[in-house]
């Protein structure tokens, strides 16, 4: 486990679920670094050996602007996709210590546009035909 020395000033977590993408876990970082993000980032990592090295190089490169806590899965063990999504969710919200947490596919979270903070963009209903 990982974590940075830089102080946590919103009573606030994210939780950010992954396995064996770094590129995504990358992506994400660099938003919230953006972001000037003074929470909690959580990644809860299932990934194989190789991914799960890649992404601890990533949350050492940014301790220095994030506060991050990067573990292993409880579940990352488990051959069932199913199995390890719900062992790994229950162990995480367990240990969290902050008063408001958020959590989520890594690709839902928030999406920088010009610098700006911009929520995921719903899928349009269909229209009733007449």
């Amino acid at each position: 486990m990982i974590m940075s020395n830089v102080s946590c000033q919103m009573d606030h977590t994210l939780i950010i679920r992954t396995r064996n993408r770094p590129y995504w876990v990358a992506r994400a970082l660099h938003s919230y670094a953006r972001l000037n993000y003074t929470g909690l980032l959580l990644i809860d990592d299932d990934s194989e050996p190789e991914c799960f090295d890649a992404i601890s190089k990533l949350v050492t490169r940014y301790s220095s602007e994030l506060n991050i806590r990067h573990q292993a899965g409880a579940g990352n063990s488990m051959k069932r996709r199913v199995d390890r999504v719900r062992v790994s969710t229950i162990f995480t919200l367990k240990n969290i210590t902050t008063k408001y947490y958020e959590q989520g596919k890594i690709r839902e979270f928030i999406k920088l546009k010009g610098g700006s903070i911009q929520q995921p963009q719903q899928p349009q209903q269909p229209q009733p035909q007449p």
